[in-house]
């Protein structure tokens, strides 16, 4: 799983990076805002609760998003124009972008807790993965 994990951890941490890039864009004129407009209130509250957990908290609050979150930051309302303008091409078809956010978690959830994966990891999971790479790691983002 080795090959897997990097590309998964790469897709993971390149999609964090680029919607606070996008929401920091989106809501530059106002201080802040990316996080309070941008973000909807229950995945903010996730986050907090997440914070309070942690031994070592991050001061960033955005830190403890998950991919799931980031779906629905990026389905949130009024938000979908915000990243449709700035997804890489082979991302701008919104439900098939939401299925496969769903998708790449059960994926990567598998592949980051072993012992709890239910079903083996096979070759259309890996092809899938290496599809979302290419879309979002090496596909250029309009920023």
């Amino acid at each position: 799983y080795s090959d897997l994990y990097d590309m998964l951890s790469q897709i993971e941490t390149t999609l964090h990076k680029r919607v606070r890039q996008c929401l920091e864009e989106a809501f530059r004129k106002m201080e802040d805002a990316w996080w309070s407009k941008g973000v909807p209130l229950p995945v903010r509250k996730s986050c907090a609760a997440r914070k309070e957990e942690d031994e070592n908290p991050s001061d960033d609050p955005y830190t403890y998003t998950t991919l799931i979150d980031l779906k629905a930051i990026i389905d949130g309302t009024g938000k979908w124009k915000i990243f449709s303008e700035r997804l890489p091409a082979g991302a701008k078809d919104k439900p098939q972008l939401l299925s496969n956010f769903i998708r790449l978690n059960a994926i990567r959830n598998r592949v980051m807790h072993p012992v709890r994966a239910d079903e083996p990891i096979g070759e259309s999971d890996y092809r899938f993965v290496a599809q979302m790479h290419n879309t979002f790691v090496s596909s250029p983002w309009n920023l």
